[in-house]
């Protein structure tokens, strides 16, 4: 969801005045995922990942401080090890339901992960059910950081797993499935752990090639756009 804005600024950056008086090129290119950013650039690149990714990067804009981290605990005692600059951006880990399922349940704006647990462990036919669905916190930043808040109210992870779903690919593809999301053929309706840039670009209907032709034409109920709700998932590795 970063890179189009990187893009640009990148862009801007070139034309303007700040930019140095020699000339040069700034490149702009994404990893297919953080699991792979963070295995490429602790073997510092090899020439395969030359080839399908790019050229070394000069810098790196990881998804998280985590990622940094799982980088540093791959790399051996005498390699040097990355430094995070700070942040640059905040972009939050979401719950993302319908309106009209937020309405129903009463959600309020920041919800504990206990009270996430919670509705995914309820009977089907309970009206206050939810079916929690996680990406794979090997390729999603946002599932990574997920997991490390659910396992941390839990104190079970295999209690966690229990309870979540996986998402089919990419968690963006499940925002476009409105059926699923509202509750279809009477199953509990899904709620999406997922980073709050993906769920406002679902709005604006600007997810793009996630939702291909599975997105129906019109949404289930028109006019009611799927809203965010804010939680609390932030870990303490990200100041939460």
């Amino acid at each position: 969801m970063m890179e189009s804005m990187v893009r640009r600024l990148a862009v801007a950056f070139q034309h303007s005045r700040h930019a140095p008086c020699r000339s040069g090129d700034i490149e702009v290119f994404p990893a297919p995922s953080s699991s792979e950013a963070v295995n490429v650039i602790a073997v510092d690149w090899t020439r395969d990942a030359r080839r399908r990714l790019g050229p070394r990067p000069s810098v790196w804009l990881p998804d998280s401080s985590l990622e940094v981290e799982r980088v540093n605990a791959k790399l051996s005692r005498d390699d040097k090890k990355l430094a995070a600059l700070g942040s640059i951006a905040t972009d939050p880990v979401v719950l993302a339901v319908p309106r009209a399922v937020r309405a129903r349940l009463r959600l309020d704006r920041s919800v504990p992960w206990d009270t996430i647990l919670r509705w995914g462990r309820r009977p089907a036919d309970d009206p206050q059910a939810l079916r929690i669905v996680r990406a794979d916190p090997a390729s999603s930043t946002a599932a990574l950081l997920a997991t490390a808040g659910l396992y941390g109210a839990a104190g079970d992870p295999h209690a966690v797993e229990q309870v979540l779903e996986r998402a089919v690919g990419d968690e963006t593809v499940e925002l476009c499935d409105r059926e699923q999301m509202a509750g279809a053929g009477g199953r509990p309706p899904r709620a999406v752990l997922v980073a709050e840039q993906a769920v406002l670009a679902s709005n604006r209907g600007a997810l793009g090639g996630p939702c291909g032709t599975s997105r129906p034409a019109e949404p289930q109920r028109p006019g009611e756009p799927m809203k965010q709700l804010a939680t609390n998932l932030r870990t303490a590795l990200e100041g939460g």
